[in-house]
């Protein structure tokens, strides 16, 4: 125990430094050697001095003393310290080997030199460390001793922010926070699993990398929890390693440590995450006072903390987390879960890092926290909010959809009860959140029932929530063996992954599940895992392959009177043929599949079906019909509750906007709802493609910084995806802003490469949609042969997959590529047939993109006051479609049609008016229009 002498002496020496420190420090040991220790000891883990509230991701920033830097360790090459404590120093550093090279971070542990009971330590160390397999933890790759006789651990190298500054720098909301938190807590548990503690959890040893998952460091001063004994760690005097900050108060005074420790640790880096404050903030700078704070005073409810913090110091409400629509706020229940894991006495908080991330998630699905301990009042109060949260959400949908309110409402007056993996027949709003609360706490309860973690992941699937059911597979994982092991959790997995987009992982355990079904001579089951296996090669093989495979799962099922795998193989076989590019199969097996799946009661398939038929419909130029499907599916999965269907809903729904021409506001709110319900439901590749929609919709509105911000937020999560299909997304997006700002060089590169990666991937959709922009491309470059070539085999592509829509686009690019090789006719021709079928399709799209052809062909036929004519419509048309981007575009355009048709006063008028604002918003390719205008004409100065 720590005594208030040695608390005094800690404080005084605090104050020192240099010289002054080490004779005060001198004068102690003449007193009391073993004190003068202990002091050393607190004052390592409590550097820097300047603060305690440590931030350096691997360990302390540099002290003062320098010391050269070792050339090697082991086997590593060092290059640089990245960070310091009181247990050593680590170093970033290189291995290479035959064909290889990788960077690691390599920590030097200076106490552990070379003795026999050291060596045994240190041993057991890399045993356990080496057990620590898990996503969420840092992985050890290697350990030694260096050469002069101290032992070091080579560690995974993380690249990222660190837990606080990531949620400031991305403004994450309540709701975000609490969901990366979630993640942090699965590592944990994962630890103590394996009887193991941490001893040292703080924001700076949680690194969130690129994927924007976090990832735990420094298990390295980790000890074991005996498993025979009383589940404490009796920390040795050499050993003790702790940032005062995060530490519980028996860490501070010398006592045992058990995985209570670590709740007490954790609940302080929640508190900061939802607060923006330390716990004991006024305290932070005084070691001192924080320790007595933290061993005898009580703090603040966070949601007090983050209010006084935003009064008192401005600079903090940028630390505190937004509140955007359908997420959190800070309150009572945030507050009670806090506090739990704060108390002073272990066997007052949280009896498990799990009980705690149960809480977590009860908050998060609007049901009574077991924090607060609430009675009959609370808990009815806790209901009608939950409600309430719905109807808020069904009226934002309202803006979309007026319909959607109604439904809702007439859904609340229903009953609902929901059968897993899918949904059947749900008839009330979001049915399974009540569900959930009930299996999470029977889970948690019965950690050794593996069938409860089955049901529960599996309604955590009916509802769309995949990164939830990942959390809740990777708890069932946890159990000892056989109970975590088995086909039936290999297939859970495999769905949960196919969820959050994790294909090949899907791919692979949906083999594995259908082996072992096999061996257990369960059918049903193997065919569950063959559909999940389908489902995961429509993302990674060909169509025909999947749809070969699709077909005979289907024939199978209906042999074996299994209504349920075979609609759901029929929706897989058409979903297929449209990425085959055969649409009129693809509508067939739709038609064929929706009145079964109806039938049946599968509500997520008859969604999914009606998602596809809308696409279809708008492809072949029925917007509207379209748009009027895709609403009647939205309905349903809102009234089903399954989030992951409607966000797939809303993706098509807001392209058929922007095809339709419809009202921006309509669109942006509808791409909006589509984030913040992928956000929920963890599909990372349909949360790619809405952020590339979003993109273009901030260009085509003049926003060229806010596409970027989107494009910077995509490019990772397309690196992650690691499919060619996916890079194709975010370069064909970045190659549109930089046609925009005037790069040709740099957009067609992007365009190219896109295309590439669509080839392959062997998607005739995305491949055709990259020759159709760059075709436009090579338009505006005057590379008609070029923009000939891509543009055919666009129209061809496009038109094979029943797209007439684009292919009328498309088309368009090659007439204007046949006018600038001399072919004038032939384009007019071409034009006046696009023309016409544009006529005939609901698509303002489609007839704005020929409208913009037959201007350019009709300037390059010299028809120079039909050009003007038809720019000035044009630009008219883009301003009735709320399109500022396209406006400027069409108005440079306008600009030089009027300089050569002599219009020279006009001209530069216009060209005046444009260009600042072009500049400004940076539209280089507007800005090169009219600056041509104004300098062929030296009168306008």
């Amino acid at each position: 125990m720590i005594d208030d002498a040695l608390l005094d002496d800690f404080a005084r020496a605090q104050e020192l430094a240099g010289a002054e420190r080490e004779a005060f420090l001198a004068a102690v040991a003449e007193r009391d050697g073993a004190r003068a220790r202990e002091l050393r000891e607190l004052l390592a883990a409590a550097a820097p001095p300047a603060s305690l509230l440590e931030r350096a991701p691997y360990g302390l920033e540099p002290m003062d003393d320098a010391e050269p830097l070792p050339e090697r360790i082991g086997p590593y090459n060092v290059l640089r310290e990245i960070g310091r404590g009181g247990m050593g120093r680590v170093y970033l550093a290189e291995q290479r080997g035959d064909g290889f090279a990788r960077r690691v971070a390599v920590k030097r542990l200076d106490q552990w030199k070379a003795s026999p009971a050291s060596a045994r330590r240190f041993r057991d160390e890399v045993t356990f460390l080496a057990s620590l397999e898990h996503p969420g933890i840092a992985r050890f790759l290697d350990g030694g001793r260096a050469a002069d006789g101290s032992a070091y651990l080579a560690l995974e190298y993380i690249e990222g922010a660190d837990l606080l500054a990531h949620a400031a720098g991305r403004g994450l909301s309540v709701e975000a926070r609490l969901r990366l938190f979630l993640e942090v807590l699965d590592a944990v548990a994962f630890a103590h699993a394996r009887h193991i503690v941490h001893r040292d959890l703080k924001p700076g040893n949680v690194l969130v990398g690129a994927d924007g998952h976090p990832k735990l460091l420094d298990f390295g001063i980790s000890k074991l929890v005996d498993p025979q004994g009383d589940g404490a760690v009796t920390t040795q005097t050499e050993l003790r390693a702790l940032t005062p900050a995060y530490a519980s108060p028996e860490q501070i005074r010398g006592e045992k440590v058990t995985a209570a420790s670590d709740v007490y640790s954790l609940g302080v880096v929640l508190y900061e995450l939802l607060a923006g404050v330390h716990p004991f903030r006024a305290r932070s700078s005084d070691a001192h006072a924080l320790v007595r704070a933290v061993l005898e005073e009580d703090p603040e409810p966070p949601s007090t903390a983050a209010r006084r913090s935003t009064r008192d110091e401005p600079d903090a409400a940028r630390r505190e987390p937004t509140t955007a629509a359908g997420t959190f706020r800070l309150g009572r229940d945030l507050d009670a879960i806090c506090l739990k894991a704060l108390r002073k006495e272990p066997a007052q908080r949280y009896a498990s890092v799990t009980a705690l991330a149960d809480d977590v998630r009860r908050f998060l699905d609007g049901l009574p926290v077991a924090a607060r301990r609430g009675g009959l009042s609370y808990r009815l109060a806790k209901g009608a909010r939950r409600y309430r949260v719905h109807l808020a959400v069904a009226a934002t949908a309202a803006l979309v959809a007026t319909a959607l309110v109604l439904l809702t409402v007439r859904a609340l007056d229903d009953g609902g009860r929901v059968t897993a993996p899918r949904v059947a027949a749900p008839t009330g709003p979001r049915p399974t959140l009540s569900r959930i609360g009930e299996l999470s706490a029977r889970f948690a309860e019965q950690p050794t029932r593996p069938e409860i973690g089955l049901e529960l992941i599996a309604a955590l699937l009916a509802a769309g929530r995949g990164k939830d059911a990942m959390a809740a597979v990777t708890r069932l994982r946890q159990l000892p063996d056989p109970l975590g092991k088995g086909p039936r959790i290999d297939l859970a997995e495999a769905e949960a992954a196919l969820a959050v987009s994790e294909y090949q992982r899907a791919a692979a355990l949906a083999t594995s599940a259908e082996e072992g079904a096999v061996r257990a001579r369960d059918e049903a089951l193997a065919r569950r895992a063959r559909l999940a296996q389908a489902r995961a090669l429509l993302r990674l093989s060909s169509p025909q392959e999947v749809d070969s495979r699709a077909a005979a799962l289907v024939t199978e099922a209906e042999k074996a009177g299994d209504e349920q795998t075979a609609v759901e193989g029929l929706v897989l076989r058409a979903l297929a043929a449209r990425r085959a590019a055969h649409a009129d199969e693809a509508r067939r097996l739709v038609e064929a599949a929706l009145p079964r799946a109806r039938a049946l009661g599968d509500r997520r398939s008859e969604v999914e079906a009606m998602t596809l038929s809308a696409r279809l419909q708008g492809e072949s130029g029925a917007v509207d019909e379209g748009l009027r499907t895709v609403d009647r599916a939205i309905a349903i999965a809102v009234e089903s509750g399954d989030i992951a269907s409607e966000a797939g809903a809303l993706l098509i729904k807001m392209a058929l906007l922007n095809w339709g021409g419809k009202d921006q506001a309509t669109v942006i709110a509808t791409g909006k709802l589509a984030v913040q319900r992928l956000r929920l439901s963890g599909d990372r590749e349909q949360l790619l493609r809405v952020l590339a929609n979003f993109a273009t919709q901030y260009i085509e509105q003049a926003e060229l910084r806010e596409a970027e911000a989107v494009i910077t937020e995509a490019e990772p999560l397309a690196d992650a995806l690691g499919s060619p299909r996916h890079r194709a997304t975010v370069l064909r997006a970045r190659g549109y802003l930089e046609e925009q700002r005037g790069d040709r060089a740099a957009a067609r590169a992007s365009y190219t490469a896109a295309l590439a990666a669509g080839r392959e991937a062997g998607v005739d959709s995305v491949v055709a949609n990259n020759l159709e922009d760059l075709a436009w491309l090579e338009v505006e470059d005057r590379r008609p042969d070029a923009a000939a070539a891509a543009a055919t085999e666009s129209v061809e592509l496009f038109r094979r997959g029943g797209d007439e829509r684009s292919a009328i686009e498309a088309g368009a690019a090659l007439a204007c590529a046949d006018v600038a090789r001399g072919k004038g006719m032939s384009a007019k021709r071409r034009l006046a047939t696009l023309a016409a079928a544009a006529a005939q399709s609901d698509s303002d799209s489609a007839k704005f993109v020929v409208l913009t052809a037959e201007a350019r062909v009709a300037q390059d036929l010299g028809e120079r006051a039909r050009a003007v004519e038809l720019y000035r419509k044009a630009v008219e048309m883009a301003k009735g479609l709320e399109l500022p981007g396209v406006v400027l575009n069409q108005q440079g355009k306008l600009a030089v049609a009027l300089d050569r048709a002599g219009d020279r006063d006009a001209a530069v008028a216009l060209a005046r008016e444009v260009l600042p604002r072009a500049d400004r918003l940076g539209f280089g390719g507007v800005v090169r229009d009219c600056r041509q205008v104004l300098d062929r004409i030296p009168a306008a100065g």
